[in-house]
């Protein structure tokens, strides 16, 4: 029998016992709220049963907790990709077949609002008085959702906990874009440097005053001399080729080793050749702008003097240690999230798409790397008035530090 239901106790009550007494639950709702809501706890508790849901982020009003709680689940899925209109429906279907099945349809999200706070009607509708085309109708609507749906990432989930930080913290509701659109090209300031400092409560300062030290010993050491006439220590440092050199410089491989490299290693050597290598990094200047003229008789150079087709790893570096307001080292270091490596991840976050035969070259990188982080709105935007030292040391060398969000990504998620 179907019945209207004003009361959240009662919708709450209801909600728990269905997802009790059937062996499936399939739903569809804009957002859901905080697992601790006995309604979802007890829906977590019985999550073996879930078919299928799919869950909306618009406003970045489905809490971050919630999909934390439902993490690994592959029926739970999320609409990322509704642009011009807003994913809104609430619907709850709990069945054994299509003879025994019960549903809950109307204004309720899947929140502490909708199930204890809020005024809501809903109606339970029951296979005992309606007919089969109810069941099937709404079972069709829940299916067509959660193809339109996706399982979420880790980076997306870090995303959307950025974002959706910054949302309650001001109070706008005026993107009605869904979240997970955003790749790195789109994040604002506060958004790349807290995602760079900060991963699930897990503050990386530490971490990052390591890499800016090596940052701002390497502007020193440009400042005052050429490559050539750095001490046969400071030329392996800046090279990649070691970690240490008793400097108080934690690890020198930071962005971009190139340790394995024995023909490079080889050519540093000969003074000659360091000599060339030398004139090849002052063509980029210190300060001002490098176009890419200046970035081809760069890497013409390079290649003519180190006798190599493509060191994509070591002339990156170079740049990025000069340059670091500029360009990113693209080094290839595997990563431990689904066998990308950093290269890959970087592109991805710059917005390109990455196939399993993508690469960066020197022919492409200008095109691929350093022009999508010029266009980047974190990259254009002017850093907060009351930011601390460290953030405008990041913002400083903020180019460089990008790979920093692939290396912090590859950390464990549990």
């Amino acid at each position: 029998m179907s019945k209207i239901i004003i009361n959240s106790e009662e919708l709450s009550n209801i909600f728990q016992e269905k997802c009790k007494n059937y062996n499936h639950i399939a739903f569809v709702t804009a957002w859901a709220g905080n697992p601790n809501e006995k309604s979802i706890q007890c829906l977590y508790n019985n999550r073996y049963k879930i078919t299928k849901a799919v869950v909306g982020l618009h406003f970045y009003q489905t809490s971050p907790f919630f999909i934390k709680k439902f993490w690994g689940i592959s029926a739970v899925r999320y609409i990322t990709n509704r642009n011009t209109d807003i994913f809104h429906p609430k619907v709850y279907l709990f069945y054994n077949n299509k003879n025994k099945w019960e549903a809950l349809v109307g204004s309720s999200n899947l929140t502490m609002g909708g199930f204890e706070k809020n005024t809501e009607c809903n109606v339970l509708l029951t296979s005992d008085e309606d007919s089969q085309n109810v069941y099937s109708d709404l079972l069709i609507f829940i299916s067509n959702q959660h193809r339109e749906s996706v399982i979420m990432s880790e980076d997306e989930y870090l995303v959307y906990c950025e974002y959706s930080k910054k949302n309650n913290k001001n109070k706008t509701f005026d993107n009605l874009i869904a979240p997970l659109n955003h790749n790195l090209t789109g994040f604002d300031w506060d958004i790349y440097y807290s995602r760079l400092i900060d991963n699930e409560g897990r503050n990386h300062k530490e971490k990052i005053k390591i890499r800016l030290k090596l940052l701002d010993r390497c502007q020193l050491l440009f400042k005052e001399k050429s490559f050539k006439d750095f001490s046969e220590d400071e030329q392996k440092a800046v090279a990649g080729i070691v970690a240490n050199i008793g400097d108080g410089i934690e690890d020198w491989q930071f962005f971009g080793s190139t340790s394995a490299n024995g023909h490079f290693k080889t050519k540093l050597k000969d003074k000659k050749i360091v000599k060339r290598l030398s004139d090849a990094i002052d063509l980029i200047p210190l300060e001002g702008n490098v176009n890419k003229d200046i970035y081809d008789k760069y890497v013409k150079t390079m290649k003519n003097v180190l006798g190599m087709n493509d060191p994509v790893t070591i002339c990156t570096r170079f740049l990025a240690l000069k340059r670091p307001d500029l360009f990113v080292c693209m080094a290839g270091r595997t990563s431990k999230n689904e066998g990308q490596s950093t290269i890959s991840k970087l592109l991805e976050m710059l917005g390109e798409k990455v196939k399993k035969s993508t690469t960066i070259s020197l022919n492409n990188y200008w095109d691929k790397v350093v022009e999508n982080i010029r266009n980047s709105k974190w990259y254009k935007e002017t850093m907060r008035v009351d930011a601390d030292i460290i953030e405008k040391r990041v913002y400083q060398y903020r180019a460089a530090m990008l790979d920093g969000l692939c290396y912090r990504l590859n950390e464990s998620f549990n």
